[in-house]
């Protein structure tokens, strides 16, 4: 019989880590009595980063980037679909609007990691769905769409491989996520656009064991299993939030559960679970041992230290 020792460090973060990219599109054709711009988009990935230990893993900058961008026009007092489209970065980006009309640009970057977005040839899938039902061409071009546009880029559900099980809504991927309201394309023929961050990080450090094995799980449907036989478990994560509207803001935290099931011979040894708190643009550090039910453990303890870093001790103890 064991005990589970959790210990959690989440540092906020401070280095940079950016990439600009420049886009384009087509003319819908001019609209009776308006005046037509070409408005070209520069994307801007966020410009600050993540302080983090020295044996973390950095960025992948070499995952492939797609961008869906959906441009909603305003009538009175309520936005309208406009336009959508679905770019790779390998051409200019730029889309015709009418003067003096305002518009909302609302945009996502999603940059391949552990897990990439699942697509079959040019056809792409969640979270690129045309009116969140249909697979998105690839077209580096807007299709101009009163009906319909990319209607849930902004939540975290993603498929990542043919199989049902390969959809998470806490993709292991780099999201990024902005809106624009109110541009008027007769007051710039560009438009800067800055994508935040809204994603996390999470570093595991587990001991395993002394005899059977443990199943974790988290973020819904995301699953490990550590066997006393293993080396110490020691890889970090990348994580993209579910609500992509509410985690590209600064401050943004969520409280998660890590659930565990430990067996040995086909008795479950303990189960139960534990939480901790994630952040944006943060790095969480995750340290779990095991000891037997003799050891004297702390209940829990809990402590707050300067520079927003945060401290949990948990001991679950095997009866």
């Amino acid at each position: 019989m064991e005990k589970l020792f959790l210990f959690v460090i989440a540092i906020m973060t401070l280095v940079s880590c950016g990439n600009t990219v420049t886009d384009e599109v087509e003319n819908p054709g001019s609209s009776s009595g308006k005046a037509n711009k070409a408005v070209s988009f520069t994307l801007n990935d966020e410009n600050t980063g993540m302080e983090m230990p020295l044996a973390t893993r950095a960025f992948n900058t070499d995952g492939k980037r797609y961008y869906a961008i959906n441009i909603m026009e305003k009538d009175d007092k309520n936005y309208t679909n406009y336009a959508y489209g679905l770019f790779d970065g390998s051409t200019p980006i730029s889309a015709v609007m009418n003067e003096g009309h305002k518009y909302r640009i609302e945009v996502l970057e999603f940059r391949n990691d552990v897990d990439t977005l699942y697509h079959e040839g040019d056809m792409f899938y969640e979270p690129m769905l045309t009116g969140g039902t249909k697979a998105t061409k690839l077209g580096n071009a807007f299709v101009y769409d009163k009906t319909v546009n990319l209607s849930i880029i902004n939540r975290g559900k993603t498929k990542t491989g043919v199989a049902v099980s390969d959809t998470t809504y806490y993709p292991r991927a780099y999201k990024y996520y902005a809106v624009i309201d109110d541009f008027d394309p007769s007051t710039a023929d560009k438009l800067d656009i800055t994508v935040k961050r809204a994603f996390f990080g999470i570093h595991y450090k587990i001991t395993p064991p002394k005899f059977g094995s443990v199943k974790f799980k988290l973020l819904r449907n995301h699953t490990f299993e550590i066997k006393s036989t293993d080396p110490v478990f020691d890889k970090e994560f990348f994580y993209s939030f579910n609500k992509l509207d509410l985690a590209c803001v600064d401050g943004y935290n969520s409280t998660i559960d890590i659930y565990d099931v430990w067996t040995a011979n086909g008795d479950v040894i303990q189960k139960g679970s534990s939480y901790f708190i994630i952040k944006r643009n943060t790095m969480t550090n995750i340290n779990i041992n095991f000891a037997g039910p003799k050891d004297v453990g702390q209940d829990i303890k809990e402590e707050t230290i300067p520079l927003d870093t945060l401290n949990y001790d948990f001991t679950i103890k095997a009866m």
